[in-house]
């Protein structure tokens, strides 16, 4: 609930607010069927109360991404395991694929084995032009 407020508060680079609403939330993949659970039941799972979950009610569009890039295993920081990110449409990370994904068939008098093999290429990069509209939280 903070990280969404806390979204929805976010000013751009002008002061003025942002307007950002959740779209999507990244989480490791360790938490991606809990995230899953908590994102689209209708009630807030693993309370007795039997509240309203008005996460799955206000935003039911709201995706759920998982990568094992900011799992535990690869992040250093100290919440790696419980850390997530909520992000909004407009938000500044972007993905730049600069060469395309090629395929050749190589014939098999180039492989001791004559084999026919399939080689793939391809190069991309990934990275923030800005932080707006993106939101983390140690999961404390």
């Amino acid at each position: 609930q903070t990280t969404i407020l806390t979204l929805m508060k976010q000013k751009d680079y002008d002061g003025d607010l942002g307007g950002y609403n959740p779209e999507f939330l990244l989480v490791p993949t360790r938490l991606f069927p809990k995230a899953n659970e908590y994102v689209d039941s209708e009630l807030i799972p693993d309370k007795t109360d039997n509240n309203l979950n008005w996460i799955s009610k206000i935003y039911p569009g709201l995706q759920v991404f998982q990568s094992p890039y900011i799992d535990s295993d690869f992040a250093s920081y100290a919440n790696a395991a419980t850390a997530y990110y909520v992000g909004g449409r407009n938000h500044g990370l972007y993905r730049w694929v600069r060469i395309p994904m090629e395929t050749k068939l190589v014939p098999p008098d180039t492989d001791p084995q004559d084999r026919w093999m399939w080689k793939g290429r391809y190069r991309e990069v990934s990275g923030p032009m800005s932080w707006n509209g993106l939101v983390g939280s140690t999961g404390a």
